[in-house]
This record gives structure tokens, sequence and C-alpha cells, in this order.
């Protein structure tokens, strides 16, 4: 299912039906789209029942992406490329309701 609303998109699918993919428009940089959205993924995901929450982004550049991914509290754990365009993968470990 795919869901697009004011610069926003969210993709669900997979075997929990949580959040697989969080897009916010630069267009609308500044607005705190980008927080909100790793706050609600971050809680699909404890709602989930799972543990660990993987992002990936763009490691280009000056870093500023990756940067803002730990400002939010992942961690960086690997590196990848896709053809020349330079990836990140971060995680951060969800509690889970007891």
């Amino acid at each position: 299912m795919d869901h697009t609303t004011r610069g926003v998109r969210i993709r669900r699918g997979g075997r929990t039906d949580a959040p697989r993919l969080l897009v916010s428009d630069r267009r609308v940089a500044g607005r705190n789209l980008g927080s909100a959205l790793l706050a609600h993924a971050v809680e699909e995901t404890r709602r989930a029942g799972v543990r660990l929450l993987r992002v990936d982004c763009w490691a280009g550049g000056d870093g500023e992406l990756v940067a803002y991914y730990e400002r939010h509290g992942f961690t960086p754990t690997e590196t990848f490329l896709a053809g020349s365009w330079p990836g990140q993968v971060l995680a951060q470990r969800v509690l889970t309701a007891r």
C-alpha cells in the first residue's frame, strides 16, 4: 500500500506490513516532517514487536544525512555502493512494550 500526503510518502508491505519506505520531499524541508516520519517508524516498529529498525540513506556529500539520522538515535552499521551512489545503513534498537 502506498500513501502520499503533503510531501511525505509511506510505503507499507512485507511480513509485518510495517513502513518500508519513508520519504519526504525536499520542498517541505524545515517543517520537521522527517522527524515525524522517524517517530512514526519507531512506533510502528514497536507495535509490530520488531526490536531493530534499520534505515539506509545517501552517504555522499558532507555526510549531512548520516549525521541527521545519528541525531535521531541511529548508529551507522555498514556502508554500500549502489552503482556510484554511496550509501550508509544505520540501525536503532527499539524497546517493545511489555
